[in-house]
């Protein structure tokens, strides 16, 4: 191989595809930056998304370093049915396809992305900041990592969009700027809130089969309520709701062959219940975008069905 033709080599743009049972992948910050760039008709900028997934999780990152937070990025993710290799009849002769296509002919239209925060909390618990990125805009959370899961679970009330969520109005890029930098400035402040609701939440039992099903009934409304009546947004979907009662039942180990609940293990207590659910709310499970609303209006529908109070 001559010098030229090594030199085209590493010039040559990574390919990347979905594999036939595949969902997401993941992808790193590197082959975002060679992705085409999301934008409005004739390249006119996005009024939600003004900037591209990369350029926000450099922002992340770059304020957790400023601040010299100790961190590190996780996972980014991307879904399927939101990623569109831009290939012609002349590529296709060239054998480019969903499962195979150089980085710079994708676009990637839902972006998922997790930042871990190791050294606040406890050894049960951390910080996590986490992104969304999709055809509704950008969305940031922060809240609690659970070390003890490997779900993508952000439990708590900090979460800021560009788009309308809900009753909350959208904020500009500018305003969330401004936001995620006053949240690193006071992470010790911000993860005590958090601790303080996980506490709460271990401390409130569940010694009764009934306050379970109780649970999960509220929550099947709520998701059939989303599907086919008001629209207002539920934790779960209806097929959501689905794993999560499945994944309720696989911790029957909680109950004796009588149907005795044995307060030693499954489901004891509401900080329990919580985690059993987030375990289902993670990406190929459910639709990227959805996770950070999913786990904050899950622990909010908890926190009202236990009466347990926000500081």
């Amino acid at each position: 191989m001559n010098r030229n033709e090594i030199v085209q080599q590493q010039n040559e743009p990574e390919t990347f595809g979905f594999k036939p049972d595949e969902n997401v992948q993941q992808v790193t910050i590197r082959q975002l930056e060679q992705s085409i760039r999301v934008e409005g008709k004739h390249g006119r900028v996005l009024q939600t998304r003004p900037v591209q997934s990369w350029n926000v999780m450099a922002h992340i990152l770059g304020l957790l370093t400023q601040a010299n937070v100790n961190h590190t990025m996780e996972h980014v993710y991307v879904q399927k049915r939101n990623s569109f290799p831009m290939i012609n009849d002349a590529d296709k002769q060239l054998g480019y396809s969903r499962e195979n296509c150089p980085i710079n002919k994708w676009m990637f239209d839902k972006i998922v992305a997790s930042f871990l925060i190791p050294n606040i909390g406890n050894d049960l618990v951390g910080g996590r900041i986490g992104m969304s990125f999709d055809e509704n805009g950008i969305q940031i959370a922060f809240g609690m990592n659970v070390h003890v899961c490997s779900n993508f679970a952000i439990m708590g009330g900090q979460i800021m969009s560009t788009f309308k969520r809900g009753s909350n109005e959208p904020l500009s890029w500018q305003s969330v700027e401004i936001q995620l930098k006053d949240w690193v400035n006071n992470l010790d402040q911000n993860m005590k809130i958090e601790m303080d609701l996980m506490n709460k939440m271990i401390d409130t039992k569940i010694d009764d089969p009934a306050i379970i099903d109780r649970v999960i009934g509220g929550l099947y409304k709520r998701a059939i309520d989303q599907a086919y009546g008001s629209k207002a947004l539920a934790p779960f979907d209806t097929a959501g709701m689905s794993n999560f009662t499945q994944n309720v039942l696989k911790a029957s180990g909680g109950y004796t062959k009588d149907h005795v609940f044995d307060q030693e293990i499954g489901i004891r207590n509401v900080w329990d219940l919580y985690n059993y659910g987030t375990q289902v709310i993670k990406p190929g499970m459910v639709d990227i975008a959805e996770i950070q609303n999913s786990c904050f209006l899950f622990a909010d529908h908890l926190f009202n069905e236990f009466e347990i109070i926000r500081n």
